[in-house]
Parts: C-alpha cells; sequence; structure tokens
C-alpha cells in the first residue's frame, strides 16, 4: 500500500510514473481483464478499471511531472494529464451508456473485414486497369464513381473469395457497394 501512496504523491521518477505506470501497468492489468471481459461477454469491465485507473495516473503524473532533469518533459507530462483529463468524460459517459471501448464483438469485426476487403479488392482492380493501361482518372470521386459501374461484379466476387461465407446476395452487394460510393 506504501507503494501506491508513493505513487499518489508522485514521489517516483517521472519516467516511472509516465512509462510504467501510465502505459506498461495499464497495458499489463487490461489484458487479462480483456480475455475475461470476451469470455464472460462483458467487456465493460476493462472499461471500469480505466474509469477508476486514470484519474488515480493523472493525479499521480501531475504530482510527479517534474522529479526528472529535463524540465521540458515535465511540461510534456502536464501536457499529457490535461489530454487525458480531457478524454475521461468520454469514457464516463460511453461507460454510462453501456458501450465499452474494447467490445469487438463478431459483427464489428466482420464488418471491419468486409470494408477491409473492398479495400483490397479496388486496388487489386486499379492495379490490373492500370497495367492493361485503362485511364483512371485522379479524382477520387471519379475513381470510385469508375469501380462502381466498370467494377462492381468483380469487387463483389473478390470480396466472396475472401469471405466465403458471406452470404452476397444481389441486394445485399449492391447495398454494400452503394454504402462504399455513397450513393
Amino acid at each position: 500500500m506504501s507503494l501506491l501512496n508513493s505513487v499518489w504523491r508522485g514521489e517516483p521518477r517521472a519516467w516511472k510514473l509516465f512509462w510504467l505506470w501510465g502505459v506498461l501497468y495499464p497495458c499489463l492489468l487490461t489484458i487479462p481483464m480483456f480475455i475475461f471481459g470476451a469470455l464472460t461477454k462483458f467487456p465493460l469491465i476493462t472499461d471500469i478499471f480505466m474509469v477508476l485507473y486514470v484519474p488515480f495516473w493523472c493525479v499521480a503524473m501531475w504530482r510527479g511531472a517534474f522529479n526528472l532533469n529535463w524540465t521540458i518533459f515535465g511540461y510534456v507530462c502536464r501536457l499529457w494529464v490535461i489530454f487525458s483529463v480531457l478524454y475521461l468524460p468520454f469514457m464516463v459517459i460511453a461507460l454510462v451508456k453501456g458501450e465499452s471501448m474494447f467490445d469487438f464483438n463478431e459483427d464489428k469485426l466482420a464488418a471491419l473485414s468486409v470494408k477491409a476487403a473492398v479495400s483490397v479488392c479496388e486496388n487489386k482492380l486499379i492495379r490490373y486497369w492500370h497495367d492493361q493501361g485503362v485511364q483512371i482518372p485522379s479524382d477520387e470521386q471519379k475513381q470510385k464513381e469508375m469501380l462502381y459501374r466498370h467494377g462492381a461484379d468483380y469487387i463483389a466476387q473478390c470480396v466472396k473469395a475472401y469471405h466465403p461465407n458471406l452470404q452476397l446476395t444481389p441486394q445485399n452487394r449492391d447495398k454494400l457497394l452503394k454504402i462504399r460510393y455513397q450513393r
């Protein structure tokens, strides 16, 4: 307990407060909590820990920011504390709403994965067109228009290759591409 009191008073060197207490220890502590949250379907455990830990760390870092030889690093530490304090209300609001920063459920991961596959397939198609000598517009919006008009079938098949279990009906294929190309 005296170690926590010492940290609370900002007595350790600033680099220890910053790197050990601000980076390493929270990471080491949140990994088992993240795993526990994933296994028990209670991902908010990690968020609760962070909402309680961040103020502790901010007070300790603020008090010990100048326990070092470089004054500029003390100001950088205090600036980091200010950013952390400004971010804290967003963490609390998300927690109150029941939203976790660490909730990576299958639907979210699948959506991210499909978006990544669409981007990979677009790049493949653009490289293929470039190799074939097709004039590709430099304007991003015109590129999207060209991809939507002439590459929709290829992109859909390419995404299907990356996600064989994806049910790609004509309706949700068009929905996927319309969302991507903002139509």
